[in-house]
């Protein structure tokens, strides 16, 4: 009647209706005495019945059954089902694969609900998105069994991806790569937000060597999903390669799917956060650390270098002729000259440091480890870089003070006050120049 195997396999070794199981033979059973009604299901568990089926076929006195083996807590169990058309039968396997089907998806679901609510615990717990980003990758790799991961942020004003991070110990030779929107398969993921599987990147044409000759790493399947969030883009993930080096399947795409719909709500609700706790910061102006974030930062530095007999510096430091910049082009070309100072500055400390407006044209740098006569290396690279530095036909020059923890004092006030003294006295003197406190 051409009833498929597999189908009676699914159904008997899947979830049985245990109300169609109603007889269990064994080799002392006469089956030819019993009264056999269509969905009646028997199970043989005797080698007897395994090794000759067909004696079952020989003794089981209806015409419509199916006769099928299989291994089963290792052992070999035979069995067969008796129906009354195939009609009826292939509708109760029909029903039956619905149901395997939706408790499959109900277990999915469940996988995806705790990862979700585990993102939700953390983003709730802390403040930081680079935790709870990590939490929530982590999670996902976990659930698909990846080998690697990246998630990628976009920067709006240059229309590019960039490695936020990823699993991979290879954060600092992603820093340079930079992937414009539509370029790439991130890129074609953060044009169309749609989300996708590659399972041979070699066979498609979007794929992007740069990353792998940059880390090393060999790419062989990528699946990637887009993360939006209120209506707008803000980045990408990509996994890489299943642990078991299987292809990635429609269910995998499905999982991700379903995990970054929620997902991107708490990681873009949790990076604005950010931004605007950093907005708080910073100096609208020129983008630099505000005194008020520097007053912390400093008393938090002092406080580690206190506990750890440790060291550091700051440098205070103010532009001597930036009077004449207002003066003969406008407080908008005065502006414009901060900025660019501010951005000289940064160039010139190391990343670690952090710079900030005083005020006015007053800037400092706090130097977390570093004695006032270290400090002062990077001090003449800030007035080489501004010396060099001119606007139209008015070049300028800086006046700097250094005072270092704990030599020149071991408070917040007493090091600035002490910076600012040595600052006051060189533009009292001849300006142009740096001066260590006393």
């Amino acid at each position: 009647m051409g009833i498929h195997k597999n189908l009676l396999n699914i159904l008997w070794f899947g979830e049985v209706p245990r109300k169609y199981a109603r007889y269990v033979g064994s080799a002392q059973t006469d089956l030819s005495a019993l009264t056999l009604f269509p969905h009646d299901i028997l199970i043989f568990t005797d080698v007897f019945y395994t090794v000759h089926q067909s004696e079952i076929k020989g003794i089981i006195p209806v015409d419509d059954y199916y006769v099928y083996t299989r291994r089963k807590g290792g052992q070999d169990v035979s069995g067969c089902m008796t129906f009354s058309s195939e009609k009826e039968f292939r509708l109760m396997l029909f029903i039956e694969k619905k149901l395997m089907k939706l408790k499959e998806s109900e277990r999915v679901l469940s996988r995806n609900y705790e990862v979700l609510n585990h993102v939700t615990t953390s983003a709730i717990n802390l403040s930081d998105p680079d935790i709870i980003m990590r939490e929530f990758m982590n999670k996902v790799q976990a659930l698909l069994n990846t080998r690697s991961w990246s998630l990628l942020l976009l920067n709006r004003e240059r229309n590019a991806l960039y490695f936020r991070m990823t699993n991979q110990n290879i954060r600092k030779k992603l820093n340079k790569i930079e992937i414009p929107v539509g370029k790439g398969i991130a890129g074609w993921v953060a044009s169309t937000r749609e989300a996708i599987i590659i399972n041979d990147v070699r066979k498609d044409a979007r794929f992007l060597q740069d990353v792998d000759e940059a880390t090393g790493f060999e790419t062989k399947r990528i699946m990637a999903a887009p993360l939006v969030g209120k209506g707008e883009l803000f980045g990408v993930i990509e996994l890489v390669n299943k642990d078991t080096g299987k292809p990635f399947t429609e269910d995998d795409l499905d999982s991700l799917k379903t995990m970054v719909k929620y997902g991107s709500i708490i990681l873009h609700n949790a990076l604005i956060f950010k931004e605007m706790e950093e907005m708080t910061k910073r100096d609208d102006l020129t983008s630099l650390y505000n005194s008020r974030y520097q007053n912390w930062f400093l008393e938090e530095t002092i406080r580690k270098a206190t506990q750890y007999q440790g060291f550091l510096s700051i440098i205070f430091l103010d532009l001597d002729n930036f009077k004449s910049v207002n003066d003969n082009y406008g407080h908008l070309a005065g502006s414009s000259v901060l900025v660019d100072v501010a951005q000289l500055i940064k160039e010139a400390v190391r990343e670690e440091d952090v710079v900030s407006r005083y005020g006015g044209d007053e800037f400092t740098v706090i130097q977390p480890g570093l004695t006032a006569e270290k400090s002062r290396i990077y001090a003449e690279k800030i007035c080489e870089a501004i010396c060099k530095y001119h606007y139209r036909d008015i070049r300028l020059t800086v006046s700097i003070g250094i005072a270092s923890f704990p030599e020149h004092g071991s408070t917040t006030e007493a090091i600035l006050s002490k910076a600012d003294k040595a600052m006051y006295r060189r533009k009292m003197n001849q300006k142009n120049g740096i001066e260590i406190a006393e």
